[in-house]
């Protein structure tokens, strides 16, 4: 399966990268597949006030995918999904809820059959169902679909409505060790509303479900979730489980108006190139390591991080897994300085090229040390990708890599001897360490008389059209005028006229090519490549790297590695000199960053706040004081999920109450459906539906959706 970066993870200096290879994979021959079942395209349909547009959608397998978007130049309607028994006598109180979407202007979601049946598509503007549109306007339908389709491999797909004191439970069945879990949760309105999701192992699957045990694996589970994407590298062979709860288990606040959510499930292998992408919880006072393995000179690492919480912090230390070791023992270690991040916080991508061969370690910090680091205060949840690029890096040709800059200093690149009419192009993006607001800098190109000039201390001269002066994002395509030698330098300086001020040290990313290639950096083994990570007097580190549970390789303990530097006494403190990475007045990009995070924050706040009046008809729900969950619905190796036959059709999240049962019930052999089974028991779908019953008999489903035993 193909695997790209979500696209918050990708930086701004590789975007066109990002684009460039989409393209790419999109113009590749693909084999064909199987033309919809279904297939309905929208234009211009006009809906006067009063009255409805209707699809039928004709007879439907279990577990086929509906997908539907609908779109109508903002003026509301309802969409809803119709059993052929709910059209027949419909009167805008009884339809699919978790298939519809009521009081819109743009529908977008894939709902998954439950059960074979007729369907109907309806797209309303009658005012007839509660909490629905009402505006008694006429609409016109400007765009949309309607298809229906087999799923994709071995992805889950669906809209789900979750009462209040509800668990959606969905067996994501056998996984190899090392694979990943992809998960995505979305509720359809996730600035007010949020759920829980809990990632169970098989081990304690029992446990959570029917015991009400709070047993989830904290790497791979979100809380509070209103819109989440993430992957979970799975440490061991076993089966997995996820609960999708709107319950007061977890950290989401119980609604009781129910909510409504879109999820999608899915397990891949990792691509060769994938070093790690998982989900991991670095608790309070812990660290973690990943082993990147053995690395050529010229390798380029893509990294991705970000955090849970808006206002975690922590440190990535990048170092030799010699050095790894010694610090994870409590001494002081020499890490690269370029590509490390000290107090860092929300979210960062960045490529790294490494200069020398050698093992190494990535270790994500979250103690006391190292010295102006993080607090490591509290525990965080992180999002983690490393991926080796060196190939893709090569074929397009492009120099990328992140170095650090002191202030008044700068960093350059050799573009060695260029003809008239070849190409350059550069893109580079800044993290200011000063203090201001929208702090910038200077992008230079040079010949090689002007670049030994400004190396010499001379004020710089340098080729306008091809430099961006002043800038806190640069980027620029040019095309050589006059052959010669030419150099790209990158100035935190005091620069020429019309430039950017010295304002601090700098962070800078840089992707640079020319149709010449072979491009080298002077600057890429200063002082700054190597610094220490001394530990506060008084700290302890604990070593997380031991449990093995997603970790990548095992640790190097030999020592020998040519990049460990013993003699640490007179290197630069990483602390020291990057310990203001987050100045509360910002700086460069991160000044575009802090406007964005202020709105995030807003948006969080008012996540917060309760929804006033209905959007769906509510169901049945549980009491809250007993275990909460739901009659599991998937059979593992069968296209879709058991579903009780209904004389009156029922929406997907028809719970299982947990409430005691008639004592009558205990000794009889038979009952009329699940409801009426013994609590506290387990369901298995490899033979069937059988239900086991803590009192050791087994329950097997009659095709009337009775039980027997």
């Amino acid at each position: 399966m193909l695997s790209v970066l979500p696209l918050h993870m990708v930086q701004k200096s590789h975007l066109s990268v990002y684009l460039a290879i989409s393209l790419l994979l999109l113009s590749m021959p693909f084999p064909t597949v199987k033309a919809d079942l279904y297939d309905y395209e929208f234009n211009g349909e006009v809906i006067a006030s009063g009255s409805q547009y209707e699809l039928d959608l004709g007879q439907i397998e279990a577990g086929k995918q509906i997908k539907i978007m609908v779109s109508s130049s903002l003026k509301d309607f309802d969409v809803v999904l119709l059993t052929d028994a709910q059209h027949d006598s419909w009167d805008g109180t009884d339809f699919i809820t978790n298939a519809s979407e009521i009081d819109t202007s743009f529908a977008y979601y894939t709902w998954t059959t439950e059960y074979a049946g007729h369907f109907w598509l309806v797209v309303d503007n009658s005012a007839t169902i509660a909490g629905g549109a009402n505006e008694g306007e006429e609409i016109t339908i400007s765009s949309g679909h309607v298809d229906v389709d087999d799923p994709y491999g071995d992805e889950f797909e669906t809209r789900l409505f979750i009462e209040s004191n509800t668990i959606f439970h969905y067996d994501l069945g056998m996984i190899a060790a090392g694979d990943k879990l992809d998960l995505r949760v979305d509720c359809e309105d996730w600035i007010t509303h949020s759920l829980d999701a809990f990632v169970v192992s098989e081990e304690n699957r029992a446990a959570f479900a029917l015991s009400g045990q709070d047993v989830w694996d904290r790497n791979a589970s979100y809380l509070d979730v209103g819109t989440e994407s993430w992957s979970f590298e799975v440490p061991s062979a076993g089966q997995w489980h996820i609960f999708v709860e709107n319950g007061d288990r977890g950290d989401a606040t119980n609604d009781p108006e129910g909510v409504l959510v879109d999820v999608n499930f899915d397990s891949s292998d990792l691509l060769p190139s994938v070093i790690q992408d998982t989900t991991r919880m670095i608790e309070k006072s812990d660290t973690w390591r990943v082993d990147l393995g053995a690395l050529s000179a010229g390798d380029v690492v893509s990294f991705g991080l970000s955090m849970d919480g808006l206002f975690d912090d922590l440190d990535v230390l990048i170092m030799t897994s010699g050095e790894a070791d010694s610090y994870l023992a409590g001494e002081q270690a020499v890490v690269l300085g370029h590509a490390s991040l000290i107090d860092n916080d929300f979210f960062e991508s960045w490529d790294y090229r490494f200069p020398d061969a050698g093992s190494y370690s990535l270790i994500l910090d979250n103690t006391k040390s190292p010295s102006g680091g993080a607090s490591g205060d509290s525990a965080v949840h992180v999002e983690i990708t490393a991926q080796e690029v060196t190939l893709l890096g090569s074929w397009l040709g492009w120099y990328q890599s992140r170095h650090y800059v002191d202030d008044g200093g700068f960093v350059s690149f050799d573009l060695g001897e260029l003809e008239i009419g070849d190409d350059l192009y550069y893109s580079v993006s800044g993290n200011s360490h000063g203090s201001g607001f929208l702090l910038k800098y200077d992008i230079l190109l040079m010949d090689d008389d002007q670049y030994q000039s400004y190396v010499g201390g001379n004020n710089p001269t340098f080729i306008s059209d091809g430099s961006e002066l002043d800038t806190w994002y640069g980027y620029n395509n040019y095309t050589i005028v006059t052959a010669g030698h030419y150099w790209v330098v990158v100035d935190a300086a005091d620069g020429p006229t019309d430039g950017a001020d010295s304002n601090g040290a700098w962070t800078f990313d840089f992707t640079i090519n020319s149709d010449k290639g072979g491009i080298t950096s002077p600057q890429v083994k200063d002082s700054n490549y190597q610094m220490t990570a001394s530990h506060p007097a008084g700290t302890d580190i604990v070593d997380g790297g031991d449990s093995g549970e997603g970790t990548t390789g095992q640790t190097d303990t030999s020592g020998n590695n040519d990049d460990t530097n013993d003699n640490s006494d007179n290197i630069k403190d990483i602390g020291d000199a990057q310990s203001n990475s987050t100045p509360a007045a910002g700086g460069g990009s991160g000044a575009i960053f802090g406007v964005c995070f202020l709105v995030i924050v807003v948006l969080v706040l008012v996540r917060r706040r309760g929804k006033s009046g209905p959007q769906v008809i509510n169901l049945s729900s549980a009491t809250a004081s007993q275990p909460m969950m739901q009659q599991p619905m998937m059979q593992q190796q069968q296209p879709m999920m058991q579903q009780q036959p209904m004389m009156q059709q029922q929406p997907m999240m028809q719970q299982q109450p947990m409430m005691q049962q008639p004592q009558q019930m205990a000794q009889s052999n038979y009952v009329q459906s699940y409801e009426q089974l013994p609590a506290g028991g387990s369901y298995d779908y490899s033979m069937g539906t059988r239900y086991f019953a803590p009192d050791g008999r087994v329950w097997t489903q009659q095709p009337d959706g009775s039980f027997r035993c």
